[in-house]
C-alpha cells in the first residue's frame, strides 16, 4: 500500500535522518510522524511531503512541497497513492476541499481537537476518514454527523529511543514539567502551587522542558527566553521579584531538547508533570504522559480529557481534579516523601506505556486496518452508546451546530 503524509505544522527545519534518530526538539505534531518508519517496516511505500530535504531513510522517502496547492501534482508525479494523509491545522479546511485525484482516499490525522462543523467534510467525497488519537478524542464527536468515518489510533512514543538512552540515577527532589509552559498546559497552576511545595519540601527543584515557541514560533518571549512575556509577568515575576533569581526558588528552564535528551531527563526525575489545565482545551492524547510512564517515572496531570485514559490514576500516576494550590502541593509532597510509591508507579507505568498505547509496531498495524476500511468504505469499529447514537441519528448534532451558528450571528 502507498501512503503520502503531509504536515504543514513543522515549526523548524530538520532532515529525515534527524527525525528517524530522534535528534530534533519539537512537539508531538512533528515527532509522532516517526511511526511512518514502522509502517515502512511492514512493507508499505511511505512518502512524507513538505519536508526540508529530498531523501530516503529506512523505507521512508521525503518529497519537498512548497505550497499545499502543489500536492495534487506532486502525488501524480509519484504515480498516485492509496492514502493521502494530512494533519489537522490551519490548512485543513483548504486541504479538505482540494481535489487530489492521484489519491484513492484522503484522511485527516487529527492530533488536536477539531470543531464539530469540520465533521461535515468527512463525507467520503472531500475527506474519506478522520483519525483521532484517543477514545476520548473520538467520543467528543459521537453526537455529530459522519461519526462512523471517524477512526481511532494512538500516536505512539519512541520506545526505541527511550530504551537506548543511558540509565541515570534518580534524583529524589527533581520534578520535571514536560510540555509548552503556558496557560493552555496549566503551567500557571504549577507555578501557583510551587511556593507551597517548596515550603513543605525546600529541596524540591523544578526543571522545565519546553518553551512557549513549541506551539507558537512567533511568541514574544520574556526575560527567561522560554516563557511568553505576558505569562511571565503574571505568574513568574511575583515568585522571583526584582532579583529574577530562579535558582533561589528552585526553578530551571531547559528549553526545547531533542527526544534523546528528554528521555534521559525523565529517567533522572522523581516525578514528571504534564498538562495541569483544568478548564478550556483538553488533551486529545498527551504523548508526554506516555513518555513519562514508559521511562518508569510517576506522572501527575489534570483529570481531564485523554489524561483520564492514558494515565492509570493511583497505579501509574496521580490525576488531580481541581486547581487548588494547597491540594496540588499536597499531592506533590506526598509523592516526593514516598519513594516506595514512586517505584511502584514507575514499574506499572513502564508496563502500561509499552503496551498498545505507545508501541509503534502495534500501532502501525492499526493504520493498515484504517487504510483497508477506508478503501472499502467500511464503518469504523467503535463501542455502541445507544442513547447517544440515537441522538446522532435523530439529527441532534446538526441541530446543535445550527443553533451555535445562529447564536454567533445574533451576537455579532
Amino acid at each position: 500500500m502507498r501512503f503520502a503524509f503531509y504536515f504543514a505544522d513543522y515549526v523548524k527545519s530538520f532532515s529525515l535522518k534527524s527525525l528517524r534518530n530522534g535528534d530534533i526538539g519539537a512537539g508531538g505534531g512533528v515527532v509522532r510522524s516517526r511511526i511512518l518508519f514502522w509502517l515502512a517496516k511492514l512493507g508499505h511505500e511511505i512518502f512524507i511531503l513538505n519536508h526540508v530535504d529530498e531523501n530516503s531513510v529506512d523505507g521512508v522517502r521525503s518529497v519537498r512541497v512548497g505550497q499545499f496547492t502543489e500536492i495534487p501534482q506532486v502525488i501524480d508525479n509519484l504515480g498516485g497513492v492509496d492514502l493521502f494523509v494530512f494533519n489537522y491545522d490551519d490548512y485543513s479546511s483548504l486541504l479538505g476541499d482540494l481535489p487530489v485525484p492521484g489519491a484513492r482516499a484522503k484522511v485527516i490525522w487529527a492530533g488536536n481537537a477539531f470543531p464539530p462543523e469540520f465533521a461535515l467534510k468527512i463525507d467520503n467525497l472531500r475527506i474519506h476518514r478522520a483519525v483521532c488519537v484517543s477514545h476520548a478524542h473520538r467520543e467528543s464527536h459521537r453526537l455529530y454527523p459522519n461519526f462512523s468515518r471517524i477512526e481511532m489510533a494512538y500516536s505512539g512514543i519512541d520506545l526505541d529511543i527511550i530504551d537506548n538512552s543511558p540509565e541515570v540515577k534518580r534524583e529524589d527532589n527533581l520534578i520535571i514539567f514536560l510540555g509548552a509552559p503556558k496557560d493552555s498546559k496549566g503551567f500557571h497552576n504549577l507555578l501557583n502551587s510551587w511556593p507551597l511545595i517548596r515550603e513543605k519540601r525546600p529541596q524540591a527543584r523544578l526543571r522545565v522542558l519546553g518553551s512557549a515557541l513549541l506551539h507558537d514560533p512567533s511568541a514574544k518571549l520574556g526575560w527567561t527566553g522560554m516563557l511568553d512575556e505576558s505569562f511571565e509577568a503574571k505568574y513568574l515575576d511575583p515568585l522571583v521579584g526584582s532579583s529574577r533569581d530562579l535558582e533561589k526558588i528552585g526553578i530551571e528552564f531547559a528549553g526545547l531538547l531533542p527526544s534523546r535528551d528528554v528521555h534521559i531527563e525523565l529517567k533522572r526525575a522523581a516525578i514528571a508533570v504534564v498538562n495541569m489545565n483544568f478548564t478550556g482545551s483538553f488533551e486529545t492524547y498527551c504523548r508526554s504522559a506516555i513518555e513519562v510512564q514508559a521511562s518508569g517515572t510517576p506522572v501527575i496531570g489534570a483529570a481531564r480529557g485523554a489524561l483520564n485514559e492514558v494515565i492509570r490514576d493511583g497505579e501509574t500516576g496521580i490525576l488531580i481534579a481541581e486547581p487548588e494550590p494547597e491540594k496540588i502541593s499536597e499531592v506533590f509532597v506526598d509523592l516526593l516523601d514516598n519513594s516506595e510509591m514512586r517505584r511502584n508507579y514507575g514499574r506499572a507505568g513502564s508496563e502500561w506505556a509499552r503496551g498498545k498505547i505507545g508501541n509503534y509496531e502495534k500501532l502501525a498495524s492499526d493504520w493498515v486496518g484504517i487504510a483497508e476500511r477506508t478503501l472499502r468504505d467500511e464503518p469504523a469499529s467503535y463501542p455502541k452508546r445507544y442513547f447517544q447514537d440515537f441522538l446522532r441519528v435523530a439529527g441532534y448534532g446538526r441541530f446543535r451546530m445550527a443553533a451555535k451558528r445562529i447564536l454567533k450571528i445574533s451576537s455579532e
